[in-house]
């Protein structure tokens, strides 16, 4: 690890008491911050709460000229700026910018301003009026933020962040830093490859938080178990779900939770998202439900509980999210409310998401035909054609079309694929309408109904899906209710744009090499088995979480239910000796146990009928004699 030498440490420690009002940095702080500063590039992957973002705004002010900072959120981008600006130090951000003369401005000041924090998205890089001011900037460093998204084995892999490499190597001179909090060992090193990245310095970071209790609940009713949890629960906290119809469905079944609830996910509409993610930050909403649309670069310090009703994917999706509790340094709770339907569901889900050749070969022969592209021709201008559109008249979720996309791209038909669209319904409900909705209880009106409770709301093709409703028929009911008058609405789509690197082939011809389909699907079953090694476990939970990142021989953290269960026969001898003997209902017993104790008594009780000493019947627990 490369260490900061004595005219740095000056330097850093002036900059520190200057803009921060620290007196030093944090132990692993030093060395990527270092390689930096001495023009080497580095690849760190440091848990949430860690301090990150100090690793590139330090050694961009030291080393002057403008810092370009690429981040996926909006949100997080304007924060940082706001953040910047207070300390005094000179920041702009293009996420969200929509005003052309806004727009132009900022890009004056980028050029006319010697030192100054640039925030980026990766779509805004290929912005056309980025791309021509380019070559007019200082660029010293360059720092990627969640740059796991990068990597196709990463947990949130998005096609975006692959046309990063061609900014990065447009400033020979630049320094290079990437960032993430989860990274395994293959994700790190593709991000490297990715990106084309030489003279790198990987920092790691053990993902371990000792104050986060790691927990599974594995009963029958789990869904009734958390919603008991959340009202017993003190203090802030996260229910995460798959789904924007689920944050919805589980908003409505807590909506008499002390303190409020609120849904949160991509389908609400930017301004409502910001008012919601701010009220709960200023703890005016106790509990927000919300799928991975919430989580990176959300920043609460006291969120004392991170609650799941379905199995995560994969480890490092998982790890993301529960670190969003107790970045104070305070105990917090990270429970799995889970039973075998949903484990098994979550399963199935993930083998659903093979490679799908037929499919892939309809966008191919589709791409072709809006091209007007024959058999040998190659194309030198880009294509523009909505995805969507195919999406709908395919019947298919954006999620699939996406992977089809992807599975041509990294196939080598196809290459510069951006701006992923996904189509998706603008409702607005006439509220002369919402008598007759009421009294009517089909799946039609309790969406609409809840896109009238917001004004309006956006959904999505994957929403339908939960309502066992085809793309098709989802747009020929909102034609039909909108010849009603009962609704507006109207379809957004945008674009996506791609370049031909080869000539085309005859359909039949497109084929998935093994590299591409096989060892990617591979790869995504082994993340999902690793998953259910891990709420199948029976040791210490933060070891196995260790192991996976690779940092091994690490110590039990004693306060797991793994480590719990170290302690379960004199535990279960205490519970068996509070069984009366006329029984004990088995769903009584479970709602008299403290939340944090229920998954060891679960699993002492379960240890006690597999040995025998109680039995179940009619659904009361009775030792045996």
């Amino acid at each position: 690890m490369k260490k900061i030498n004595t005219i740095q440490h000056e330097v850093i420690h002036s900059l520190l008491q200057k803009h921060w009002g620290y007196k030093s940095l944090r132990p692993h702080q030093e060395g990527p911050i270092a390689s930096l500063i001495a023009g080497d590039n580095i690849v760190a992957v440091i848990p949430t709460g860690g301090g990150k973002s100090m690793c590139y705004q330090l050694p961009g002010l030291v080393r002057g000229g403008l810092t370009v900072v690429v981040s996926p959120l909006i949100a997080l981008m304007n924060d940082q700026v706001d953040d910047l600006k207070q300390r005094g130090i000179r920041a702009f951000s293009l996420g969200g910018v929509s005003d052309k003369r806004q727009f132009e401005r900022i890009l004056d000041n980028v050029e006319r301003i010697p030192s100054a924090f640039l925030f980026v998205s990766p779509e805004r890089l290929n912005h056309p009026d980025v791309e021509a001011r380019m070559s007019n900037w200082d660029v010293r460093t360059i720092a990627i933020d969640e740059a796991h998204c990068i990597s196709e084995w990463g947990h949130d892999f998005r096609p975006q962040y692959r046309t990063i490499h061609r900014f990065v190597s447009r400033f020979k001179n630049a320094v290079c830093g990437c960032f993430t909090a989860t990274a395994t060992p293959d994700v790190m090193r593709d991000i490297i490859r990715s990106i084309g990245l030489k003279n790198v310095h990987p920092y790691r970071l053990s993902p371990r938080r000792i104050n986060l209790e790691y927990a599974v609940c594995d009963v029958q009713d789990p869904d009734a178990l958390l919603i008991r949890a959340v009202h017993e629960s003190t203090g802030t906290g996260l229910v995460y779900v798959a789904t924007r119809y689920e944050a919805e469905a589980w908003t409505k079944r807590l909506r008499n939770v002390h303190g409020g609830v609120a849904a949160y996910h991509a389908g609400l509409d930017a301004k409502t998202r910001d008012q919601r993610q701010r009220q709960w930050i200023r703890n005016e909403i106790r509990v927000i439900v919300c799928t991975s649309a919430f989580g990176m670069g959300i920043d609460k310090p006291d969120v004392r509980w991170v609650f799941h009703p379905y199995l995560p994917e994969n480890l490092e999706s998982y790890i993301q999210q529960a670190g969003r509790a107790g970045r104070d340094g305070n105990r917090s709770q990270c429970i799995l409310f889970l039973n075998d339907t949903k484990i098994r569901e979550s399963q199935e889900r993930v083998e659903r998401k093979a490679p799908n050749l037929e499919r892939m070969r309809s966008l191919y022969q589709y791409i072709s035909n809006q091209g007007q592209v024959a058999i040998g021709e190659q194309p030198h201008d880009a294509l523009k054609f909505s995805l969507a559109t195919w999406a709908l008249k395919e019947g298919v979720r954006m999620s699939e079309a996406k992977e089809s996309i992807a599975l041509l791209e990294r196939s080598g038909y196809f290459g510069s694929v951006q701006n992923l669209d996904r189509l998706s319904f603008d409702i607005r409900v006439n509220s002369q309408a919402l008598p007759a909705l009421r009294r009517d209880e089909t799946m039609w009106s309790t969406l609409l109904l809840k896109s009238a409770e917001q004004n309006h709301c956006t959904w999505t093709l994957r929403d339908f899906r939960y309502w066992n409703v085809s793309a098709t028929q989802a747009e020929a009911a909102l034609n039909l209710f909108q010849s009603r008058g009962w609704l507006k609405y109207a379809t957004v789509q945008g674009e996506v744009s791609l370049n031909w690197i080869r000539p085309r082939e005859a359909t039949s011809h497109v084929v998935i090499p093994d590299q591409v389909g096989v060892i990617a699907h591979n790869y995504r079953l082994q993340r999902s088995a690793k998953m259910t090694e891990f709420i199948s476990s029976s040791s210490c939970r933060q070891q196995f979480i260790d192991d996976s990142f690779g940092f091994q021989d690490s110590d039990p953290c004693g306060v797991c239910d793994g480590c719990k269960l170290v302690d379960i026969e004199r535990r279960k001898q205490d519970w068996l000796n509070e069984i009366p003997l006329a029984g004990l209902n088995w769903e009584a017993w479970q709602s008299a146990q403290a939340i944090g104790e229920l998954p060891l008594f679960i699993a002492a009780m379960k240890q006690a009928y597999l040995e025998c000493e109680v039995r179940l019947d009619n659904g009361r627990i009775y030792q045996t004699t």
